[in-house]
């Protein structure tokens, strides 16, 4: 069976609101098949792309990030909830697709 892979891109940080590594291992816990969440980078294809912005400005830049159009994007402490059940719905069609 092969793995996958989230690909995590962090914005900048110069405005955060709280605190985007703990919103990130909460979407972690939740996330269907246990994928692996990897610190992301340009030019590597991942199964989706969890953006993680710290206001609600979204500037991160993901230029170069490749995920087949399978982007989330958190901006707010409450938004984990949110970005898990996306990224749940995403590996489940792909699943679904594939099976």
């Amino acid at each position: 069976m092969e793995e996958v892979c989230i690909g995590v891109k962090y914005c900048g940080g110069c405005r955060a609101q709280y605190d985007r590594k703990d919103a990130v291992a909460k979407i972690s816990e939740g996330v269907q098949g246990a994928p692996r969440f990897v610190p992301a980078k340009p030019g590597v294809s991942y199964d989706a792309l969890l953006v993680v912005c710290g206001c609600h400005t979204c500037c991160a830049d993901i230029s170069g990030f490749r995920a087949d159009g399978k982007i989330v994007k958190v901006d707010s402490e409450s938004g984990w909830l949110s970005a898990r059940e996306e990224l749940n719905e995403i590996l489940f069609r792909e699943k679904r697709e594939k099976g």
